[in-house]
């Protein structure tokens, strides 16, 4: 059967059609496959990104937190002792004073050696002394200044009859002034009996002026001659004074008063000691040595009379110290002196190191110190606490209060308000509060 072209064209549509709709639908079926494909991939980076997040956040999340060390509370001793330094003195010792201003030409003894009473300690250069020199230059002075008042005065008749010794005793002088007093007193009895202006009594006043004039005279030469004899008796008695101590003979040599050992020198060759200083201190063998050492209040309470000492930081050939006393600083109300009484190979002023008061004492919980803290509430410590997590196990600070019962330098007991077991912070990388948490050294 032949087909007409018309129905070909028809059928040739018919095909064409089909066939665009199979290649939209391809398309559309491909376009819907890759988003499928997109929406896959975006979701496995999403989870692989979380899974790495939740893997890792633990050890980011520790990085972040303070590291803190940690000690276990332990039951343990606490020593206790007081150390300190101290000078030794010499107890009641007895001083070697100079008395002159003197040159040390040689020093004969050291620290620490033993003497006799009467040992030469010290010898000194020949001189005379200051006691002679400044008695002469005063004689001097006082003879320049009795020269100066005769010269100013024109005193050489009073001079004379001082210096000769033979000047009116005070008796004469005394009657001779009561005779004129009684011619003065007679002269103006009868000038007054005399008419005025007339020769009489002209004659009468000039009488009784000349035994006025006399009697003034006299009194000045009085005044003058007993003076002059004051001064000059001065005068005479420190010429004796310089005679007598240029008879003294001024030693060269200081010796020991008394036997026992020397704790001090003060001096040394070609020194010039001032006169009243201590050239030497000599301890005597009966009565020791003493030591002071300054403690706090705290530490004194822990010391008790007599307990014995112990020393470091040298060789003390037989020493011996025991308290002896305790008392408060002057200086510092804070604390205490410790004076302890010495024997042995020691010098006056030598620097000792020294302990005291050792005793240990075993507690039930000790902490070292770094682990204490304290605030407006009192003492306590940070322990270290644990708990799970399903990423893994946290550490948190918890506040346990305590009262510190006793301490070294290292470590203190406490007791402990609520009993516990286990490990106590002692230092951190960063400040820590009771609730923090916290990562643990080394994780």
């Amino acid at each position: 059967m032949r087909v007409r072209p018309v129905e070909k064209a028809a059928e040739r549509f018919v095909r064409q059609g089909a066939g665009a709709k199979r290649e939209k639908g391809k398309y559309e079926m491909k376009e819907k496959t890759n988003r499928r494909e997109w929406v896959k991939n975006a979701a496995i980076i999403f989870l692989a990104v979380m899974l790495v997040l939740t893997l890792f956040s633990n050890t980011i999340m520790n990085y972040s937190l303070p590291e803190v060390s940690t000690k276990l509370i332990t039951k343990g001793k606490i020593s206790f002792e007081v150390r300190g330094n101290a000078i030794v003195e010499a107890n009641d010792p007895v001083a070697v004073v100079t008395d002159e201003d003197r040159e040390v030409t040689e020093v004969l003894v050291y620290a620490g050696q033993a003497v006799n009473e009467g040992d030469v300690l010290i010898r000194y250069a020949p001189r005379e002394s200051a006691e002679l020199q400044a008695a002469k230059e005063r004689l001097t002075s006082m003879e320049e200044a009795y020269r100066r008042r005769i010269i100013s005065g024109d005193l050489w008749k009073e001079a004379e009859m001082v210096e000769s010794g033979k000047m009116p005793a005070y008796e004469e002088y005394k009657s001779r002034l009561t005779e004129l007093m009684d011619k003065i007193a007679s002269a103006e009895w009868e000038v007054e009996q005399r008419k005025p202006g007339s020769p009489e009594r002209e004659s009468g006043e000039k009488w009784l002026t000349s035994l006025r004039e006399e009697y003034t005279s006299l009194k000045a030469q009085a005044l003058t001659v007993m003076d002059l004899r004051d001064e000059y008796g001065q005068i005479e008695a420190q010429r004796v004074l310089v005679e007598e101590l240029n008879g003294k003979q001024l030693s060269t040599e200081i010796t020991a008063p008394v036997g026992g050992t020397v704790a001090a020198v003060y001096c040394l060759t070609g020194q010039t000691i001032r006169a009243g200083s201590t050239a030497a201190l000599i301890q005597v063998n009966d009565k020791g040595c003493i030591m002071k050492m300054n403690v706090t209040r705290e530490e004194a309470e822990s010391l008790m009379i007599g307990e014995e000492a112990k020393f470091s930081g040298g060789y003390y050939s037989g020493l011996h110290a025991a308290i002896s006393n305790l008392y408060p600083s002057p200086d510092n109300p804070e604390e205490m002196i410790v004076e302890f009484s010495v024997t042995g190979e020691v010098v006056d002023g030598q620097a000792v190191q020294l302990t005291v008061g050792a005793r240990t004492t075993e507690y039930d919980y000790t902490v070292p110190n770094s682990a204490l803290r304290k605030d407006s509430n009192g003492s306590f410590i940070l322990v270290l606490t644990a708990k799970q997590s399903p990423l893994g196990t946290r550490y948190y600070a918890t506040r346990v209060d305590v009262s510190v019962l006793d301490s070294d330098e290292t470590t203190s007991a406490v007791l402990m308000l609520e009993k516990t077991d286990g490990y106590v912070i002692t230092t951190s990388s960063a400040p820590v509060a009771a609730g923090d948490m916290v990562r643990l050294a080394g994780k």
